[in-house]
Formats: C-alpha cells, sequence, structure tokens
C-alpha cells in the first residue's frame, strides 16, 4: 500500500493546508485529491491508490514540500 502521495502547490492552496511545512493535518476524501489534478496529473501508482480508495476519507500528515504521509483511511 502507498503510505505517501503528493499534492503540488496548486492543490496546496485549493485544499488551505502549507505546501513547505511539516506536521500539518489533512481528512480528504481520496476522489477529492485525485480530482483536483488535471487527467494524467498522477503518476500510475497515485491514481490507482486514490481510485481504490474512492471516496473514502484520507487522514494525512504533511511531510513537506507536498508530500504528505497517509496515516489512516476511514
Amino acid at each position: 500500500m502507498m503510505t505517501e502521495i503528493y499534492m503540488d502547490r496548486g492543490q496546496c492552496q485549493k485544499f488551505e493546508v502549507p505546501y513547505v511545512d511539516k506536521g500539518t493535518e489533512l481528512y480528504i476524501a481520496a476522489d477529492t485529491v485525485l480530482r483536483s489534478r488535471d487527467p494524467g496529473g498522477y503518476d500510475k501508482y497515485h491514481n490507482e491508490f486514490l481510485s481504490a480508495k474512492g471516496g473514502k476519507t484520507l487522514v494525512l500528515e504533511g511531510l513537506g514540500y507536498g508530500w504528505f504521509q497517509v496515516k489512516s483511511v476511514i
């Protein structure tokens, strides 16, 4: 299972989370993250992981520079 996902600066601004800072917690549906990128914007692994989770909520913790650790899926 993928344990980290990436969001670019635009996504972080849209979801009102810092791009650079660590420790920020974000609760967001996987399909919302997937739809927030242009088609083809995510690689195969991100697409498969996010698509499989659908509308489930991801609990994410910021690792810095757009990377978020998936703490849990609820």
